[in-house]
């Protein structure tokens, strides 16, 4: 039996939608109402739909990154933060920016620790810290004793540094638009940010492995049918590790009628009165065992795919004779 999962949400858009733009792709995530679950990128416009597309970040964005990093303590100047969640009149964009307050150099005792020259530590299990100080620096470290190995390979122990005690001070902005944020802060600008240029890539499912790809064509994005016919011919039931094909299926009947309940938390409490009122998803949703059975069947007889379609094709129209022979028995007296 197959689930909609929030987290199939734009493979199902492609898959009913091939070829629709990113402006489009990018409208249709933000209509689902998927409050409580995984998606919270469905709602964060360009930069959302990057993260779903799994693009890499752009090289000029990357060497931007690197003058964003204090050169001495090594945080983050600057933050970058969205809030698209749902339920949001506008996507909130909010800007941190930091800076250390230093404190004098100080000699501390860290217990249970691995630090190295350079690393950047907290106050957890260390003493001797200046009062008001959150982080330090490792100029050296100037003893070590009392070994701890865990996880088999790491080495923990009691250790005494040399370090530079910093506090960040932190302050907050916020944008209600992609166009101010980017005035202030063009680094940000989401077709900067990443490389937009591949024109195939895996789709975010929150599974780690196996994710269903998506195609570009001009400026029109596809659901990699070819790859799913492949995956559910080579895998049988189980198109991915996690899902299955009427999984995604229902995905799509969810979005399609705006049965957004299913895709909520505790969906699967809904999903006979997604089946009942909704009677037309029962024969897509058969549609897509028969698909997935047949590629089981398939796979074990290590059938060929023009094998696999003439079975098909054979199993319909024996099918339709049987029915339409079926209602002229009934006719006759």
């Amino acid at each position: 039996m197959g689930y909609p999962y929030d987290t199939l949400v734009p493979a199902a858009i492609l898959l009913d939608n091939p070829g629709i733009t990113a402006d489009e792709f990018i409208r249709r995530l933000d209509e689902v109402k998927s409050e409580g679950t995984r998606s919270w990128n469905y709602h964060e416009g360009l930069h959302g739909l990057a993260v779903i597309l799994k693009l890499l970040k752009s090289q000029e964005f990357e060497e931007a990154e690197k003058r964003n990093r204090d050169p001495e303590l090594n945080f983050w100047v600057k933050l970058l933060h969205i809030d698209g969640r749902d339920g949001l009149d506008k996507i909130v964009y909010e800007i941190t920016t930091r800076e250390a307050e230093r404190f004098p150099e100080a000699i501390v005792e860290s217990h249970f620790s691995d630090y190295a020259e350079g690393r950047i530590g907290d106050d957890h299990y260390v003493t001797g810290l200046p009062k008001g100080s959150q982080l330090f620096r490792v100029l050296e470290v100037l003893k070590e004793e009392n070994p701890i190995i865990r996880d088999r390979s790491q080495v923990y122990c009691s250790q005494t540094l040399r370090v530079i005690p910093f506090r960040l001070i932190e302050r907050k902005t916020n944008y209600t638009s992609l166009a101010s944020l980017i005035k202030d802060h063009s680094e940000y600008d989401p077709k900067f940010m990443y490389d937009w240029s591949p024109e195939s890539g895996e789709i975010w499912t929150g599974n780690a492995d196996n994710q269903f790809r998506w195609l570009r064509k001009q400026d029109g994005y596809f659901l990699d049918e070819q790859w799913v016919r492949d995956n559910v011919s080579r895998k049988g039931v189980r198109l991915l590790e996690t899902y299955d094909w009427a999984d995604l299926i229902l995905t799509a009947e969810a979005i399609r009628t705006k049965f957004w309940k299913v895709l909520q938390r505790r969906g699967l409490e809904h999903m006979d009165e997604f089946l009942e009122t909704h009677p037309e998803v029962k024969e897509r949703y058969a549609e897509a065992i028969w698909d997935s059975h047949t590629s089981l069947f398939a796979k074990q007889k290590r059938m060929t795919h023009t094998e696999l379609i003439r079975m098909r094709l054979e199993a319909r129209i024996n099918a339709e004779v049987a029915q339409r022979l079926s209602e002229e028995l009934i006719k006759q007296p």
